[in-house]
């Protein structure tokens, strides 16, 4: 009789104990748009200006390629009945020439401009990681999603749940920058943009 007693004395102690596991256990669960915030912070917006800078110049001679191509092109398209053939023959050759070597500088510039935007955004993710999670533990959430990537399957945020926000307002707090632009707005800025032909890659890797 006593040893029932005792079980069920103990089982009564494990039952209150996990409900009270259960209660103080975080529950909340948020979202994140990491990639928005890295790009936001002023660091990351300071960041953004630098990289489109430094790749103006090949942006700009990418950009006079393409026009001396479509001048090129126009030029064959209205002598299309008129033109000599071996002046048709020198365009059509100069033409594709320099669509390749278009071409050919293009994805140069694309690889060089991923891997300097993923070197530079990297660096800034290393340092926002930690105050995500600092965040997390103070708020009380559970789990924190980045919902930066279009297959996240989050397909419904609650409001008060995305806290990209409260993020770089702590990152900007935690890592102030010498003359950094006006704060960000509160739908995040366009990233660096890369040279012409060139397309913007979205993933960051944190």
């Amino acid at each position: 009789m006593k040893a029932s007693l005792t079980v069920k004395i103990a089982a009564s102690l494990l039952a209150a104990a996990a409900t009270v596991v259960a209660q103080s256990a975080p529950s909340k669960i948020g979202v994140i748009n990491m990639t928005g915030a890295l790009i936001s912070s002023k660091e990351g917006q300071k960041a953004g200006q630098a990289l489109e800078a430094n790749f103006k110049p090949k942006d700009d001679s990418l950009k006079a390629k393409q026009n001396d191509i479509a001048a090129k092109q126009q030029e064959l398209n209205k002598g299309a009945t008129t033109m000599a053939e071996a002046r048709k023959a020198q365009l059509a050759k100069e033409i594709n020439d320099l669509t390749k070597s278009y071409n050919r500088e293009t994805e140069d510039a694309q690889a060089e401009f991923d891997q300097e935007r993923s070197k530079v955004f990297s660096e800034i993710g290393a340092k926002m990681a930690p105050l995500v999670e600092k965040y997390g533990k103070d708020n009380g959430f559970a789990i924190i999603l980045d919902v930066s990537s279009q297959e996240t399957p989050v397909v419904y945020v609650a409001a008060g749940v995305d806290i990209t926000q409260d993020i770089i307002d702590a990152y900007d707090k935690s890592h102030p920058v010498a003359g950094s632009p006006a704060p960000a707005a509160a739908k995040p800025p366009a990233a660096a943009k890369p040279p012409a032909g060139v397309k913007p890659t979205t993933g960051v890797t944190k």
